[in-house]
């Protein structure tokens, strides 16, 4: 399972956006989270599951739409 997160097949440039979009948009997921969930631990484990899923599926990301709604 681990291989999988750390390697899903992306090109180094196509790391390199996903950590973009991660430093813009994690502040923004925990603070969903928190205001839906009411709990630090808990809005921190579903914004860092929510990045895992995305980055496994970075692929399939269209970059005319935003990373945030997708």
């Amino acid at each position: 399972m681990i291989k999988r997160i750390i390697n899903p097949g992306l090109s180094r440039s196509q790391k390199m956006a996903f950590e973009e979009h991660v430093k813009k948009n994690m502040k923004r997921a925990y603070y969903s989270a928190f205001g839906i969930l009411g709990s630090h631990d808990a809005a921190m484990e579903v914004s860092q599951s929510a990045f895992v899923i995305a980055y496994r599926n970075f692929k399939s990301f269209n970059s005319e739409k935003r990373f945030f709604t997708w």
